[in-house]
């Protein structure tokens, strides 16, 4: 039981927008297409692997409970994936060590994946409260990707009748995101039938896999 409101058992992996131009559609739009490509390939991947600027060498998460997500206007949107705590820190998982830019040089090396820049005294006409990102309360795992499916440390294999996913929830703005979310990824899964098959019977055992999937994903949908 946690002993806080503003803490639980879980960590939150939620897809971005850019903030900067458009409006609140477009940057769920762009935030839900992303979930689905995440949910389409099953992994999570680092910014850097995916070739973001600025993208980190980790697979970032957030500790702030699910409910902070309805308030927040930053780049993250309410599109994304809720893991337990526990599976996180299997895979290596850490909270980011904020710092000046004179801490960064005095980290061993094998602690600079961790690193955030924290100057809040820095400041100036687009950064009115300096450079700090410590509401965030960042957890970074070291690797260019996550399996969401698949034997790992944190999933057994999974086959049909058997699906084991990495994560505890898919979490959606609201109902209308599950119905879209579920079709757009049949289509694009058994699109992934018709390529990767090497004759019917495993055509017919994909497709079977992939509505196991489906089933999976609609026990563990949150809607906020």
């Amino acid at each position: 039981m946690v002993k806080r409101h503003d803490s639980s058992g879980y960590f939150y992996h939620w897809t971005k927008a850019d903030i900067s131009h458009g409006n609140i559609q477009a940057w769920y739009e762009s935030a839900y297409r992303k979930l689905l490509k995440i949910l389409s390939e099953f992994e999570l991947r680092s910014g850097a692997s995916l070739g973001l600027p600025n993208g980190h060498n980790c697979i970032c998460f957030t500790e702030s409970p699910l409910s902070y997500i309805t308030n927040d206007t930053s780049k993250y949107q309410p599109f994304g994936l809720e893991f337990s705590k526990r599976n996180i820190y299997i895979l290596g998982g850490a909270h980011v060590i904020y710092g000046s830019q004179s801490d960064f040089l005095l980290l061993p090396e094998e602690l600079k994946w961790r690193f955030m820049i924290h100057e809040p005294l820095l400041r100036d006409d687009k950064r009115i409260y300096g450079i700090d990102f410590t509401w965030e309360r960042e957890v970074r795992v070291n690797s260019d990707k996550i399996d969401l499916i698949g034997e790992s440390l944190i999933t057994g294999p999974s086959y049909s009748g058997n699906v084991d996913l990495a994560f505890n929830s898919i979490v959606l703005p609201n109902a209308s995101y599950k119905d879209r979310l579920f079709h757009e990824l049949k289509i694009t899964y058994v699109q992934s039938a018709q390529r990767n098959a090497r004759d019917e019977r495993e055509y017919d055992w994909l497709i079977s896999f992939y509505d196991d999937v489906l089933e999976q994903y609609s026990y563990q949908i949150k809607i906020l």
